[in-house]
């Protein structure tokens, strides 16, 4: 029996769900609506929020680190406060969101590493769950590329002795 691929996902971690940022050969682009939701993000409507926030603020671009989300903000030492602005498309320099906020720990951890896992199922029922080593959403396997895999693409042998080597 040959064996076939079912579905392809990569999810981003996030502290609401499992975003689905790829799926059977093509990237999802998830909307700014979506993000927010997806990591508990609050409009940063007033100046006031940070009266109680310590600092120093170190300021980051998650385009810079290869993420599959470009963010860009600020962050204190403590990972308690953070300031977001969402990419909207275009250079990576510029077409930010307005800004927001967040005091969840696990959100701003979330936006900083964007941890990834590949999702793998066959037809055979057989299911991968992949972590990925790096926050760049990048699998490296020395047989395929996940990117070239979709339904019903037939996984050589050694394509499933190297996924084996996963499990």
């Amino acid at each position: 029996m040959k064996t076939t691929i079912k579905e392809v996902k990569i999810f981003l971690h996030t502290p609401n769900a499992q975003m689905v940022i790829f799926e059977n050969g093509d990237w999802k682009n998830p909307t700014n609506n979506e993000i927010i939701e997806a990591f508990y993000l609050t409009p940063f409507h007033y100046g006031t929020i940070l009266d109680e926030v310590q600092g120093p603020f170190k300021s980051f671009n998650t385009y810079n680190h290869n993420a599959p989300l470009t963010i860009c903000g600020a962050f204190n030492e403590d990972l308690d406060f953070a300031i977001f602005n969402l990419h909207n498309g275009g250079d990576a320099r510029g077409n930010y969101s307005a800004p927001y906020y967040s005091d969840d720990y696990d959100a701003i951890e979330s936006i900083l590493s964007q941890q990834t896992y590949l999702y793998i199922e066959t037809n055979t029922g057989t299911i991968y769950l992949i972590d990925c080593e790096n926050g760049e959403a990048y699998f490296n396997f020395d047989t395929f590329d996940i990117f070239d895999l979709k339904e019903g693409h037939e996984l050589t042998q050694d394509q499933l002795k190297e996924l084996e080597t996963y499990k």
